[in-house]
């Protein structure tokens, strides 16, 4: 990524974590309040994403040997399907247990 080179990779990656944690905090609250303001807020979310993953290559780049790169992108890329995995198999219990707020637990907890 042009910015995880220009500036600093741990913080585009730190900045595109903590901007979609917010964003995926404020969906609920978004999704009640206007739908212009959701499809804002995941849009946004969006592009925090597109800017986390290119900081992570860039990262393993700097800090692994190439003999090293393809098993820390394994590894890492890997985690994100087993967080699939994790998500999937725990909305629909968060969504029907609700802990009083319905939907909107999924972003909450996950």
């Amino acid at each position: 990524s042009w910015l995880a080179l220009r500036y600093s990779a741990r913080l585009m990656w730190a900045s595109g974590m903590a901007i979609g944690s917010l964003c995926t905090l404020l969906t609920p609250v978004s999704a009640r309040t206007h739908i212009y303001l959701l499809l804002a807020v995941r849009f946004i979310l969006g592009l925090s994403g597109g800017l986390t993953f290119p900081c992570v290559t860039t990262m393993e780049g700097k800090w692994c040997t190439p003999n090293e790169r393809t098993k820390l992108a394994s590894i890492v890329f890997a985690g994100t399907s087993l967080g699939s995995i994790y998500i999937f198999s725990t909305t629909g219990v968060l969504c029907e247990e609700g802990f009083d707020i319905g939907w909107a637990a999924i972003f909450y907890f996950t």
